[in-house]
């Protein structure tokens, strides 16, 4: 069951990245990278699970909170135009 959540995400996580590959608008870069890193925790976690090494969790908890800071970030200079006031 665990290998079919498997291929599952790493299908859905290869499509992402054509996405973010292939768009041409800035926030749905912004929007794919969100998700692919989501999708990338999902991962992480399942493999944590499997493994049963639930040490991991505390990185993906931190691996988190870096991917939701970093989009905030990102959506900030976006809406600025670039400008860093």
């Amino acid at each position: 069951m665990t290998n079919i959540l498997e291929i599952f995400l790493l299908v859905s996580m290869l499509i992402t990245l054509i996405k973010f590959m292939f768009t041409a608008s800035k926030w749905e870069k912004v929007l794919a990278y969100s998700s692919f890193s989501s999708k990338a925790v999902l991962l992480m976690l399942v493999f944590a699970f499997i493994s049963d090494q639930l040490f991991l969790l505390d990185v993906i908890i931190i691996f988190l909170i870096l991917n939701v800071w970093g989009i905030v970030i990102i959506s900030i200079f976006l809406e600025r135009k670039g400008d860093i006031k």
